[in-house]
């Protein structure tokens, strides 16, 4: 199975992985699905996690490693 996940999903899943979207994480991680993302949702993605905002309020360095081993999972 593929899905397609919008880029505020994929951002609230790096910042709180135990929220809402954890079903999300949990079937990616069970290799349940493969992810399907654009490069313009990637973009968009590494853009709003470098927003000063967030990287103040979240310590990015630390959330970054378990999001890449998600998306090592993805297709482009």
């Amino acid at each position: 199975m593929r899905a397609v996940v919008d880029t505020n999903i994929l951002v609230r899943a790096v910042i709180k992985p135990q929220g809402s979207v954890g079903p999300v994480l949990q079937r990616l991680r069970r290799r349940e699905y493969t992810l399907l993302l654009s490069r313009a949702t990637l973009d968009e993605l590494v853009d709003v996690l470098h927003r000063p905002r967030l990287r103040v309020k979240y310590d990015m360095n630390r959330l970054a490693r378990p999001a890449n081993r998600r998306y090592d999972r993805s297709q482009v």
